[in-house]
C-alpha cells in the first residue's frame, strides 16, 4: 500500500482543525475554573456588561 502525502496532509489538517476549532473551545480547562473557554468567555463578557452597567448608573 502506498501513502500519498497529500492524504496525510489533509488527515492532519482535519485532526488540526477539529482539535483546534471543536475541542479545545468545549473541554474544560483546570486553569478556568473547569469551564470550557466557550463558557469562561461568555461569563466574562456578562460580567463585564453588568460592570458597565453599574458604572453607567454612578
Amino acid at each position: 500500500m502506498v501513502i500519498i502525502p497529500v492524504e496525510v496532509d489533509g488527515a492532519r489538517r482535519g485532526a488540526y482543525t477539529w482539535i483546534d476549532g471543536w475541542y479545545n473551545a468545549r473541554r474544560r480547562h483546570s486553569g478556568i475554573g473547569y469551564l470550557s473557554p466557550l463558557e469562561y468567555e461568555r461569563r466574562q463578557l456578562t460580567l463585564a456588561a453588568g460592570s458597565a452597567a453599574r458604572i453607567g448608573d454612578i
